[in-house]
């Protein structure tokens, strides 16, 4: 990270003041007043781009909350696996795209898992046939054989992440109980051949189980793929959806008596594969983002982003060249780490979105203390912020990442102006950050994610 800091020149915003001149001669007064009727709604929108939000930032604030070191991971729906010479694995651009987003966990699953049978065929007088809860679509019975297990396996160990597989629970007996034989085959199969991996089953009642629950998991989608539009993934309303869906269910489980963290183990921006030229671009970034800030906040351990790969909503397109989703999580694990802090603001639901977390150990220069700031602002114009509430001195150098794009529904997205690419090698480009002076409101261009790293904010709990 410290070769990407140097030689940067440094960039102070600039604030434009106005002047209101009056004019007193009578008639260009009434003439002004007629021109300002028929202009109220340029005049409020002119003012309305000149406005200012604080946050607050106490550096002696306990943590709000530690989440998994693997909290941003993804999925592989299970109906890809029906498919496996369709699915790159084997080839090495695939592999390294997943591992640049490691720690993850990658989620085997969705509603083709209460399909698969493992090693075997599924019977002919299986009922197990299933059709999908969130778009209507009719999935049929399939195998999933050895070599195919082995060959996931592989590429979730070359990528650095631990794989999830979510096992068919629809296997019945006669008299409606689960039938495990086949899931027992493939857990003997894993551990024969000493894989390490984690096993999902769903659709458990809570008041059922005798303190054997570790996580509650839960999907979550904001709208129907099919009838989204572009306004939709920049809709206040819409991103808090997931408020009040966060805390209906967090209301479930204290209905319980239990105190069980929430994993999102299958989310996107819309059901049904997603929003086609919509989800898989620079606009799906800012719903995922905000998804991201608002759950650590919440106390959220994990959330599994549908998916990696194949759908409307892919992170990495057909062309096995990442879409700008993916470049949004890549950023994301650069610079937030698991430690959650609070920054305090008068509303933090409507168009500037901003959250704190301590900085990644990695992503500190010499050593020096540093915090996070990031967020979206969703207006079409700039605005500024204010961050307040820590002893300002001239050691604290402001780094900030703002990711924009051309167009809202556009595969690139820009760093501080400049596309993003990978290296010829499939490296990380160096992100070299516009350099702010402390004390100066911070300007967030339009339609933009940004990431504001603080260095030189101490704040202790950061290091417990």
């Amino acid at each position: 990270m410290k070769n990407q800091y140097k030689n940067l020149d440094g960039h102070e915003s600039l604030y434009a003041s106005r002047r209101l001149r009056l004019i007193q001669s009578p008639l260009i007064v009434i003439l002004c007043f007629i021109f300002l009727v028929f202009s109220q709604s340029n005049l409020s929108q002119s003012l309305s781009k000149g406005e200012r939000h604080i946050f607050i930032l106490n550096p002696k604030q306990p943590l709000l909350h530690t989440s998994s070191t693997k909290f941003l991971s993804f999925s592989f729906d299970t109906y890809s696996l029906r498919k496996m010479n369709e699915l790159p694995i084997s080839d090495e651009r695939f592999i390294n795209l997943a591992r640049l987003l490691s720690p993850a966990y990658v989620r085997i699953g969705g509603t083709s898992a209460d399909c698969l049978f493992f090693n075997e065929s599924p019977p002919q007088n299986s009922h197990t046939q299933v059709t999908s809860p969130i778009d209507g679509n009719h999935y049929s019975n399939f195998t999933f054989s050895e070599e195919d297990f082995l060959s996931l396996y592989q590429f979730t160990k070359k990528s650095g992440l631990r794989m999830l597989f979510d096992l068919n629970v629809l296997i019945r007996n006669p008299d409606g109980s689960w039938n495990d034989s086949n899931a027992r085959q493939i857990v003997e199969f894993a551990k024969y051949h000493e894989m390490t991996l984690d096993w999902q089953l769903g659709n458990e009642f809570l008041k059922n189980d005798e303190d054997c629950i570790d996580y509650v998991t839960w999907h979550q989608y904001y709208i129907n793929g099919r009838t989204a539009k572009v306004q939709d993934f920049i809709d206040p309303k819409v991103f808090n959806i997931l408020s009040k869906q966060i805390k209906s269910l967090q209301d479930v489980i204290d209905g319980v008596g239990k105190k069980i963290p929430m994993w999102l183990s299958e989310t996107s921006t819309a059901f049904g594969g997603g929003a086609r030229n919509i989800s898989d671009r620079f606009v799906a970034g800012f719903l995922f983002l905000d998804k991201l800030g608002y759950s650590a906040s919440e106390g959220l351990q994990v959330v599994i982003r549908q998916s990696f790969f194949n759908g409307h909503y892919a992170m990495v397109g057909p062309d096995l060249n990442p879409n700008a989703v993916w470049w949004v999580s890549v950023f994301y694990k650069e610079f937030v780490s698991n430690k959650v802090l609070k920054l305090a603001t008068i509303n933090n639901f409507g168009n500037v979105r901003l959250y704190a977390h301590c900085t990644p150990e990695k992503s500190l220069v010499s050593r020096v203390p540093a915090v996070t700031v990031f967020g979206m602002n969703l207006h079409n114009y700039s605005v500024n912020i204010s961050i307040q509430g820590y002893k300002s001195t001239p050691k604290i150098t402001i780094f900030m990442y703002a990711l924009t794009s051309d167009d809202l529904q556009s595969r690139t997205i820009k760093l501080n102006g400049k596309d993003l690419n990978l290296l010829f090698n499939g490296d990380l480009p160096p992100f070299k950050p516009v350099i702010l002076k402390i004390g100066k409101f911070i300007t967030l261009p339009a339609h933009s994610m940004v990431f504001i790293v603080m260095h030189g904010i101490d704040i202790p709990a950061c290091f417990t």
